[in-house]
């Protein structure tokens, strides 16, 4: 566990953590970070907590985070970032984790970057709307055949003894 919050590291993002592969937490808020997060940051494979909030960093947020697959926890608000990478890892975090950021753009966050729109076009809002068809006729014959299943099963064995002396009568002829 590294807490190094408020301890001033001014200067700029320590390159040396990035060195620490078997780091776990990690806390570096509040200590007036003026750069950019560090690509090599996704070198802490095992990296679950990273909180960067309340530094001065800017920039785009690394789309080489979204491979820090046992990051569960991530706080990166009150800083300058302009986009999200929402992907890998990235797609499990909450608006919470990127508040107090009024330039901020993407997904989890209602407010859309530039572009956005024409990306999705592209292939990714497609096959969204081609899934959700899929998934609406699957279901409606799923539902359909549940239903069958259960009037059969209610209405079968009604029938069956209503008619009962047809159905014994039926029975013994077929015999012959």
């Amino acid at each position: 566990m590294q807490y190094l919050s408020s301890n001033d590291f001014s200067e700029g993002f320590p390159k040396e953590i990035t060195n620490l592969h078997g780091l776990m937490f990690l806390n570096l808020s509040r200590n007036h970070i003026n750069v950019s997060i560090l690509q090599d940051i996704s070198m802490l494979h095992e990296l679950q907590s990273l909180d960067l909030s309340s530094n001065n960093l800017y920039g785009l947020i690394p789309s080489s985070m979204s491979s820090l697959t046992f990051l569960s926890y991530l706080n990166l608000s009150n800083n300058f970032f302009s986009k999200i990478p929402f992907t890998g890892q990235m797609t499990t975090f909450n608006v919470s984790a990127f508040g107090g950021i009024p330039q901020l753009c993407g997904r989890p966050l209602v407010t859309k970057c530039q572009g956005d729109d024409l990306e999705q076009g592209k292939g990714q809002g497609q096959s969204k709307v081609e899934d959700e068809n899929d998934d609406g006729f699957i279901d409606q014959w799923f539902y359909l055949s549940i239903g069958f299943g259960f009037a059969m099963g209610i209405l079968g064995p009604f029938f069956c003894f209503s008619n009962q002396e047809a159905l014994v009568c039926g029975i013994f002829q077929f015999g012959r």
